[in-house]
């Protein structure tokens, strides 16, 4: 073997050994371990694999200090030195390496904050957070085990084994006939189509949740209407987004009837029964559905406020309006969620008595808007299952009868219960306003139309954005008019 080189193995050979735990460590034996540290250390000069040996022996020999010096000078050498790199404590996080763990957490922090602000969450309570959560939590709310938001009774309940069926708590003793497909109408467990009867009248309304979570319908239909209902509902939220650039974080009601009938005792009351009527402006007799601005539930006296329609399923004709009726009712819920009054509502409750003026006084959105909402969901939507995209467009255009009036009028939606005809024509004339703000191509409409929409969204005033919006709608009316066919 070549001298030299055994010289240098001899030099690198791993005595003195690393004394036994039980072997007391002396002055004199630490004192040999520096000693030879500092020869080893000088015969590794720059060289990082021979430093990484010294390093090695420093801690057998629990020489900290001349570890440190070592790994200093390895990384002198080699900056990215993995194992030297984690000898010192260094973290290695986003492609780089942290000294020091204060350094890799507010590194680590303003990097998520970045991220988190970009994708647009919120700081609240020191925590990013989704800004449509943020009224959630200000309300004492928190995530059920399976990642639903729920309030802290139905958390108690939750906690407690009870399950959820349809909009009641059922104990876990209950479940067993939930499974097999009974429904619980008051004491009693009922089929489905003895349940349909007892539901049948509003006093005993069916109370389902959608699927989503985003409605729950109050319905004397039969279930399985209901659940088609709820499906129609369901999808409107797409369109309404568009129009108004947001949807309500809490779950909206709206009530569907099985009957005309029915529909028209539920809007104006019976007196004879004592029966209240749910709306004041007369609308149930303009349109298969209305805004009840007076519908309180029976059973909690609660203010519901909600949007109510009829579907008759007792015929094709029936279960073609039917649909539609329950996706306007749906949009108007939404609606009032977004726009509510709540001055009046308080006023309500402390005098006992509703002030209509007042509560129409209190909306930001103007009729026009907000019917106009609902009557895009309802009939101008575009057709997504192939087809005649515009179809729904011209069968409703169609039905405008004595021309399209300006939209001036229909600016003005004087709907009243005194002239029924022009008050339905002006419901569908806002769908179409609405329409042609959303699926026509005007790059002025649709600007206005977007600065409205992020001024509603973030909750700012919206009464300039508003008359800018009306003011290119009036300047393209010859450009809607042709949109329409008209």
């Amino acid at each position: 073997m070549n001298a030299a080189l055994l010289a240098v193995l001899l030099s690198f050979s791993p005595s003195p050994q690393p004394l036994a735990t039980s072997t007391p460590v002396t002055s004199s034996v630490v004192q040999d371990a520096k000693e030879e540290f500092e020869k080893r250390f000088a015969a590794a000069e720059g060289d990082v694999a021979k430093l990484w040996l010294v390093h090695n022996y420093c801690e057998s020999f629990k020489l900290q200090k001349e570890d440190r010096k070592v790994l200093r000078e390895i990384l002198s050498l080699d900056p990215d030195h993995k194992g030297a790199r984690e000898a010192s404590g260094h973290i290695f996080y986003d492609d780089q390496w942290f000294k020091t763990e204060k350094k890799y957490e507010a590194y680590k922090a303003k990097k998520e904050d970045a991220a988190a602000k970009a994708a647009g969450f919120v700081k609240y309570k020191g925590e990013w957070v989704d800004p449509d959560d943020v009224e959630r939590l200000e309300k004492g709310m928190a995530k059920d085990p399976d990642g639903n938001w729920v309030n802290a009774s139905d958390l108690e309940f939750i906690n407690k084994g009870f399950v959820r069926h349809d909009l009641m708590w059922i104990s876990p003793e209950e479940v067993a006939e939930a499974d097999a497909g009974k429904f619980k109408c008051g004491e009693e467990w009922k089929t489905e189509s003895d349940a349909n009867r007892y539901h049948s009248l509003s006093e005993r309304f069916w109370k389902i949740p959608s699927y989503d979570g985003r409605f729950q319908i109050y319905t004397t239909a039969d279930r399985s209407v209901a659940l088609k209902a709820l499906e129609e509902a369901a999808s409107i939220v797409p369109d309404f987004v568009r129009v108004l650039g947001r949807v309500p974080i809490d779950p909206v009601v709206f009530a569907l009837l099985r009957s005309t009938s029915q529909y028209g005792t539920f809007a104006s009351g019976n007196p004879s029964f004592g029966v209240q009527p749910t709306e004041l402006r007369g609308l149930s007799s303009v349109h298969g559905a209305y805004f009840g601005e007076v519908w309180f539930d029976t059973e909690s006296g609660n203010h519901m406020g909600a949007g109510v329609a009829y579907w008759d399923a007792s015929s094709d004709a029936g279960n073609s309006f039917g649909r539609l009726l329950a996706r306007h009712a749906a949009a108007l819920s939404l609606v009032e969620a977004l726009d509510p009054s709540p001055r009046a509502i308080v006023r309500m409750k402390k005098d006992g008595k509703f002030d209509l003026g007042s509560f129409l006084s209190e909306k930001k959105l103007p009729d026009w808007l907000r019917y106009g909402t609902a009557s895009y969901c309802e009939r101008y939507y575009l057709n997504k299952d192939g087809g005649d995209q515009a179809a729904m467009r011209k069968w409703s255009v169609s039905n405008i009868r004595g021309g399209c009036d300006a939209l001036s009028t229909i600016f003005k939606m004087n709907l009243t219960v005194d002239n029924p005809d022009q008050s339905a024509k002006l419901l569908n004339e806002s769908g179409l306003v609405v329409s042609y703000m959303l699926d026509g191509d005007n790059a002025e409409v649709k600007a206005k139309h977007a600065a409205f929409k992020a001024a509603f969204k973030k909750g700012d005033p919206i009464e300039s954005e508003l008359r800018a919006l009306e003011g290119a709608l009036q300047d393209a009316e010859t450009e809607l008019r042709a949109f329409a066919g008209i």
